[in-house]
Order: structure tokens, then C-alpha cells, then sequence
């Protein structure tokens, strides 16, 4: 039974370091799979069946699994969930540190995206027009209609379906007038 075993890396290795896994099957140079990340130039992938191997072409090292973010976690000497590479150049050590700091960025402006909301069609339908301090006049039905009637006339009676006010009895009765007013609303 024959394994199928490709190897991607760099046609450029910058450090002189061979790497002795760039002889066998290449299906590819440059970067895996097509990806355009600068940090392809600093790592070997090989693949053999489901597993993935990740050697970095500075440090000779080689780690499973976790993709090109954790090789450059490694490069950029970030700890953690991987070890960090002593032999990279400081010139490539920030490039990398540049690289992950903007996909932070990036993903600090994706999630503001992610939390706003588009307007559902009840949220759409729901529109506060005027807050009035009624206080001192809550008590006068009278005086409520008429501050509702303002309101009405200023939207236009065929704009208005409902008016949603307390269960006391003088927004009852304002309800009652506004209703006689408009035979529309209720």
C-alpha cells in the first residue's frame, strides 16, 4: 500500500538551512494550497494522509497540526501553545509579529460588525416621536387627548392605527376621546 505524501515548501530558503523534505514529492512551491500568507516563506508543509507537518526552515523543528497561525505564533516568538523559534531573524521575528497583530485588528473590527444588528421589521415599525413631561397634567383626560391629538395630526391620522397607554382610568377616558375624535384608531 503506497502513501501519498506531498511536501510545499519555499523555492528561497533565506537562512541557507536545507530542508531535506523539499527533495521528495512536491506538488507545489511557494505557497500551500495557493495561500498567499509571507509567513509560507518561513515554513515547510508536508502532508502525509490525514496529518499535516509544519517544519519551520529557521528552528529545523517540526509540529503537528495547528496550522500556519501557530507557525507564526512560533516565529513572531509568541508562547504558549507553541514553542519559540531562537534562530529566526529579528527582521522576520517582527514581520511575523506585524502579521498576527493586524489579523488582531482585523478581527477586533469583524466582531463591531458581528454586534450591530440590522433593524428587524418590528424594530423598523416601532418609532418614538415626542416625550412629553405630563406630570403635572396626568390626572386632566382633556388635556392627555390633546397632547395625543397633536401627535396624531403631526404623523397623520391614516398613519396611526393604536395608541398604547397605562390602564388608569384617565388615560381610559383620553383613549375613549381620542377614539370619538378618530374613529380609526383605537
Amino acid at each position: 500500500m503506497s502513501q501519498n505524501v506531498d511536501v510545499l515548501s519555499p523555492d528561497d530558503n533565506a537562512q541557507g538551512i536545507p530542508n531535506p523534505s523539499a527533495s521528495k514529492n512536491q506538488s507545489s512551491e511557494g505557497s500551500c494550497c495557493g495561500k498567499s500568507d509571507p509567513a509560507w516563506k518561513h515554513v515547510a508543509y508536508t502532508r502525509q494522509g490525514k496529518t499535516s507537518t509544519y517544519t519551520c526552515l529557521y528552528y529545523a523543528s517540526s509540529f503537528r497540526g495547528g496550522g500556519i497561525n501557530r507557525m507564526k505564533q512560533h516565529l513572531a516568538g509568541v508562547t504558549g501553545q507553541i514553542s519559540f523559534c531562537k534562530k529566526v531573524s529579528h527582521d522576520v521575528r517582527y514581520q511575523i509579529q506585524q502579521l498576527l497583530k493586524n489579523i488582531k485588528e482585523k478581527k477586533k473590527y469583524d466582531d463591531l460588525d458581528e454586534a450591530y444588528d440590522d433593524p428587524t421589521n418590528d424594530t423598523e415599525r416601532i418609532s418614538f416621536i415626542k416625550s412629553v413631561d405630563a406630570s403635572d397634567v396626568v390626572k386632566d383626560a382633556q388635556t392627555l387627548c390633546d397632547m395625543f391629538a397633536e401627535v396624531i395630526e403631526w404623523v397623520g391620522p391614516a398613519n396611526v392605527v393604536h395608541i398604547v397607554t397605562d390602564n388608569t382610568a384617565n388615560y381610559v377616558a383620553a383613549g375613549r376621546l381620542i377614539h370619538e375624535k378618530y374613529e380609526t384608531i383605537f
